[in-house]
């Protein structure tokens, strides 16, 4: 089995995701990518939507252009950073023996409010 192979785990579809969204990029091993990235995602912005699905890897969301990326940002609803929800994570630390714990990725994966008890420090060290 190639690299590729052993990467690539393209996904199907979900029903709810337009045609028009779908773009088929593989950011592993696109050749035109790894000669020239810079290139290669000039190419995405001039040719992709502003917001696409990829159903290599897996399948994601990939927001491309700057203002996609600045509304995006401010939509947490939308575009969330959890990573597993929170009833998901629940049930998963009650099937855990006692006094093991998840630890989670403080601020990355947490949508607001709860991300800024552990932003607010991180702030001065990342801003003008």
């Amino acid at each position: 089995m190639t690299d590729a192979a052993i990467v690539n785990s393209g996904a199907v579809r979900p029903a709810h995701i337009p045609d028009e969204v779908v773009y088929d990029f593989d950011y592993f091993f696109d050749p035109a990518f790894l000669a020239d990235p810079h290139r290669r995602f000039l190419d995405l912005l001039e040719k992709a939507p502003p917001v696409i699905w990829n159903p290599q890897h897996g399948g994601q969301w990939m927001v491309l252009s700057h203002e996609a990326n600045f509304k995006a940002a401010r939509d947490w609803e939308s575009f969330s950073s959890q990573l597993i929800p929170d009833a998901m994570l629940m049930e998963m630390m009650r099937t855990l023996p006692a006094g093991v714990h998840i630890p989670r990725m403080a601020p990355i994966t947490m949508n607001p409010p709860e991300h800024a008890k552990y932003r607010a420090p991180l702030q001065s060290a990342f801003s003008p």
